[in-house]
């Protein structure tokens, strides 16, 4: 039976919430001043909701009339309204136009200008305009790259218990991209995402339990974690699961069963899948096959 994630622990554990705090005091305005401009890098950044310019319901109405443009697929309207109601402080709105600017709808694509209002929103703590900010952070898009940067607003919006935000602050955690490496912190986010039901992470804490890492080594708990992600449809997990069987790792044998994984990863495109598939039972799989 998979180990269930311990109910009395904190959302972020002691360590974590220190690193996060320190690196708030020493990145917050650069976080300012690479979206917003020099004129704003002397608000602060916390973890405090911020206010919104206008009354809570001021943008209601063009909001409400953007979404019905935007199902009929009128963007240029939807991108007027949205702004129109972002502009007055509506949060939705505001992390509408950072998706509309994102793919350019209605309006000429713009990673700077998606940034722009993913920050309004994030500010109103829209946890999913919070992690969409960082993680333009981690890529510089649209935005100066910063692990750092990217990692407050990633941990401000797991904070709201956003599965994405919970994911990702796991893999910096793992890594060290923006806060010190740590493992035991990484494997309590990573499981915290997969016992809510995030496929990605089912294959991120199987593998911590396989490989040792902030847990106690255990193929048998790797094996449920990763077989449960494959099930939910995640693409590296399939592939896990496939080696497991291959191999017989946490699991007896079962060839047939390790090419059905596998193959459902490959044509997902997991160039990994692929390439084992290949080399182990000269099957070519190509992605959508």
């Amino acid at each position: 039976m998979m180990k269930k994630l311990n109910p009395s622990r904190p959302m972020l554990a002691s360590h974590c919430a220190v690193v996060l705090l320190v690196a708030l005091q020493c990145f917050g305005s650069l976080c300012m001043a690479g979206v917003r401009g020099a004129a704003s890098s002397n608000r602060s950044l916390d973890f405090e909701s911020q206010p919104a310019v206008e009354p809570e319901n001021a943008g209601n109405v063009p909001y409400e009339a953007g979404q019905q443009a935007f199902e009929r697929q009128d963007y240029p309207a939807a991108y007027r309204l949205f702004r129109t109601a972002a502009e007055r402080g509506h949060v939705a709105a505001q992390s509408a136009l950072g998706d509309m600017c994102l793919a350019g709808q209605g309006v000429a694509a713009s990673a700077k200008e998606a940034a722009h209002w993913f920050r309004l929103a994030a500010e109103q703590e829209d946890a999913a305009a919070q992690v969409k900010l960082g993680v333009m952070y981690l890529d510089g898009r649209g935005v100066e790259k910063s692990d750092e940067v990217a990692a407050l607003w990633i941990g401000r919006a797991a904070y709201h218990d956003n599965l994405v935000a919970e994911l990702n602050l796991g893999l910096l955690l793992r890594e060290g991209r923006g806060l010190p490496q740590d493992d035991t912190e990484a494997a309590w986010w990573l499981r915290k995402a997969a016992e809510e039901g995030n496929p990605e992470a089912n294959a991120h804490i199987g593998l911590m339990y396989r490989e040792g890492r902030g847990v106690p080594q255990d193929d048998a708990e790797a094996t449920q974690w990763i077989f449960k992600g494959a099930e939910l449809g995640d693409a590296r997990a399939q592939y896990h699961a496939g080696v497991s069987l291959a191999e017989g790792i946490g699991v007896a044998q079962d060839e047939d069963g390790a090419q059905q994984w596998l193959t459902a990863a490959a044509k997902q495109g997991l160039v990994l899948a692929q390439e084992y598939l290949l080399a182990k039972w000269k099957i070519r799989v190509r992605s959508g096959d």
